[in-house]
This record gives structure tokens, sequence and C-alpha cells, in this order.
């Protein structure tokens, strides 16, 4: 391999690691964004379980049935 094509190659690995870390990003906020929805359900919310945990599984799975 030459010095050129090596170079080529790791402009390439450059910008493709900085478009995942774009898209990264991008993610956690959407996941951020899901976790205040899912939060604010929980704590309106009269449906589900006494149990916190139980309660927070139900909301999940109900959330996850409307994607």
């Amino acid at each position: 391999m030459s010095l050129r094509s090596g170079s080529g190659l790791n402009a390439l690995l450059s910008s493709e690691v900085g478009r995942l870390q774009e898209e990264v990003a991008s993610l956690r906020g959407r996941v951020q964004g899901y976790e205040v929805d899912v939060e604010q359900l929980v704590a309106t919310s009269e449906l589900g379980h006494a149990n916190p945990k139980q309660k927070i599984q139900y909301h999940l799975r109900s959330a996850c049935l409307s994607c």
C-alpha cells in the first residue's frame, strides 16, 4: 500500500468516525426525549401496577406497542 492510499483511507475513516459521532449524539438526544415521555406517562397515569418497577415495565410495553 502506498503512502497516498493510506492517507486517503485515513481521511475516509476520519469522516466516517465524524458521521458516526453525530449519529450517536442524535440518538442520545432521542433517548433522552423518550425517557422524559416515559417519566411523564408514569407520573400522570393511574394505570398499571402499584410496584414502581412493574409500573415502569407496563408503560414501556405500552409505549413500544405504539411504535
